[in-house]
């Protein structure tokens, strides 16, 4: 690999996280802190290369209206920004710390039209050259055929790049070793 590794997250999310002495359902909190952190699984990787010092390129869709919080980690962390932006909001995962773990809350992601998810799927072929790292991570947006990561492997191997997926639950083209063959075998 010579060049940089691309991400690629096609559902990201803002991590609001709040941090609680206690939750008791029901009830009234107050919480000790809240913080704003640009998420998902393809975001997340691309900050933790940028961290190692490896040059990243994350792109994906977010929603234009919310858009500064992924600006800022770019920007602080030199991850040469490729994404889309679209109309509305990337969507927010509440995050509730308290002392007995960790409660998450996944809210809805953007509603992403076939033009924008053309545009992305462009820039991504666009950007894969021979030898590339590219990882697909995370669910796709609701209404996304779940075949759509298995194309991407299938055109991002035929340009020599190599893949890895790391998805699960809605969004997950069906069983991955299949898929890691099948990007594998095109390889040899």
């Amino acid at each position: 690999m010579t060049g940089p590794v691309i991400t690629v997250t096609l559902n990201p999310a803002i991590d609001e996280t709040v941090t609680l002495d206690h939750l008791h359902p029901g009830q009234v909190h107050r919480a000790r802190s809240v913080g704003l952190n640009a998420g998902g699984k393809g975001v997340n990787v691309a900050s933790c290369l940028a961290d190692w010092g490896l040059p990243v390129i994350a792109t994906g869709i977010l929603g234009k209206a919310n858009d500064p919080v992924f600006a800022t980690l770019f920007d602080s962390k030199r991850i040469i920004d490729r994404f889309s932006r679209v109309a509305g909001d990337t969507r927010v995962n509440i995050k509730l710390v308290h002392a007995t773990g960790t409660t998450d809350i996944n809210l809805p992601g953007l509603a992403v039209t076939p033009d924008a998810l053309s545009e992305v799927t462009a820039t991504i072929l666009g950007l894969a050259e021979p030898d590339s790292l590219v990882v697909l991570a995370g669910s796709l947006p609701a209404g996304v055929d779940d075949s759509l990561y298995r194309d991407l492997i299938d055109a991002l191997s035929d340009r020599g790049a190599r893949v890895l997926l790391d998805t699960s639950g809605a969004g997950r083209p069906g069983a991955p070793p299949s898929l890691l063959h099948q990007a594998q075998s095109r390889r040899t």
